[in-house]
């Protein structure tokens, strides 16, 4: 797939509230972010998947604002691949809890954020 179509397709699945990610079709290689070379074997054979969307916290960054609220962003373990994101919290964010991807719209596009289960 081109450039372009691995593009279109990702962005497809992203507007459907659906979690893309790339697999490589020469070595396997799971990634989130769409490129035209494989991160690991620079391979173009490249194909948009769609994860379940439940992973767990792999990292995780707790930012204090000055106006006394607080940011959770982290890198979340999903179906072989890992991705950066804000954490949501309704129960309490740590390492290795499960999450669920949920989506919400900023200025026309849609992101996924993690939610951590209760």
């Amino acid at each position: 797939m081109k450039l372009e179509e691995l593009g279109r397709a990702y962005h497809e699945k992203l507007d459907a509230n659906r979690l893309p990610y790339l697999e490589c079709d020469v070595c396997g290689h799971r990634f989130y972010y769409p490129r035209k070379l494989c991160p690991r074997c620079s391979s173009t054979s490249l194909q948009v998947r769609e994860s379940d969307g439940r992973g767990k916290i792999f990292s995780l960054t707790r930012i204090q604002k000055k106006d006394g609220g607080k940011t959770t962003y982290g890198i979340v373990e999903l179906d072989g691949f890992r991705i950066y994101c804000n954490i949501l919290e309704k129960g309490k964010a740590d390492l290795g809890k499960e999450v669920s991807m949920v989506f919400v719209e900023l200025k026309g596009r849609k992101y996924p954020v993690a939610m951590v289960d209760a």
